[in-house]
C-alpha cells in the first residue's frame, strides 16, 4: 500500500547515502538531521535500533560533537567504543533514550577523549564479569568527565565484577569527574560508583539502591562455588 501521488510526504520517500548523513532511512530524517546540525544543535543524531552505533564512527580522531539521541532503543551486542575523540556531548532524552547491552558488562566505553559529558538518557548492562570493574559508562583516560541526570543499571554477579560508573586515568595523569543527579539500580555484589585517579571528584545528589539477584541464576548453591563468595559466607 502507498498513498495517492498528491498524497506523498517526505517521510514516504526513502534516503540513502553513504557519505552525508549515512544514518537516514527516509527524506524526512535527512531533513530533520541537516536542520539540526545548521541549528547547531547536535553534530550527529543517533538513531533506534541496531546499528546506530555507527553514528562515533563519523566523527572524526581528535574532533569535537555533540551526539543527540532520539527517543526509542538501542540495543547492542558489546561495549561501544568511543576512542581519541575531542570534547565529546552525548544527549538524550531522558528514560526515554534506552541504551541496552544484556549481554555487556559497559554500554559506553570513551578512551582518550578530551572531554565528555553525559546526560539525560537510560543505560542498562547485563553481565558482571569478567573481573574488570567496568561500568555502564565508563571512561578511560579522559580529563575531564562529566555525568548528569542519566539512568543506569548494571548486571548481577558471583564477585564484584562491575559497577554503574566507572572513571579510570593513569597516576601521571589524573582527571576531574562530576557526577551529579543520578540514579543507579545496582547488581547483587557490583558497584554503583568508581572513581579511579582523580585529581578531583565531585558526586553529589545520586540516588544508588540494590535489586534483588536473579534467583534463577544466583542461587545460593551456585554462589558457593565462587571462592570469594564461599570465603564470605
Amino acid at each position: 500500500m502507498f498513498p495517492s501521488l498528491t498524497e506523498i510526504c517526505a517521510d514516504d520517500i526513502c534516503y540513502t547515502s553513504n557519505t552525508c548523513l549515512s544514518q537516514a532511512t527516509t527524506v524526512q530524517e535527512a531533513l530533520d538531521l541537516l536542520c539540526a546540525s545548521r541549528s547547531g544543535a547536535c553534530t550527529f543524531t543517533a538513531m533506534p535500533g541496531p546499528g546506530w552505533e555507527s553514528v562515533f564512527n563519523q566523527i572524526p580522531a581528535g574532533t569535537d560533537a555533540q551526539v543527540c539521541f532520539q527517543a526509542g532503543l538501542y540495543p547492542v551486542t558489546q561495549p561501544v567504543q568511543i576512542s581519541n575523540k575531542g570534547h565529546i556531548k552525548i544527549s538524550g532524552s531522558g528514560n526515554g533514550t534506552r541504551i541496552v547491552a544484556a549481554a555487556a558488562e559497559a554500554a559506553l566505553v570513551f578512551n582518550n577523549c578530551k572531554s565528555v559529558l553525559v546526560r539525560d538518557l537510560y543505560a542498562e548492562t547485563g553481565s558482571a564479569g569478567p573481573a574488570r570493574l567496568n561500568g555502564a559508562l565508563t571512561f578511560i583516560n579522559c580529563p575531564n568527565v562529566d555525568v548528569e541526570f542519566v539512568n543506569l543499571k548494571c548486571g548481577s554477579g558471583f564477585t564484584k565484577n562491575a559497577t554503574c560508573i566507572t572513571t579510570r586515568n593513569d597516576p601521571a595523569s589524573p582527571g576531574q569527574v562530576r557526577i551529579q543527579n543520578c540514579n543507579m539500580s545496582v547488581g547483587f555484589l557490583q558497584q554503583g560508583i568508581l572513581v579511579v585517579n582523580a585529581l578531583r571528584s565531585m558526586i553529589a545528589h545520586n540516588v544508588i539502591t540494590v535489586y534483588d539477584r536473579p534467583a534463577n541464576v544466583l542461587t545460593f548453591p551456585e554462589l558457593l562455588k565462587a571462592a570469594d563468595y564461599r570465603a564470605a559466607a
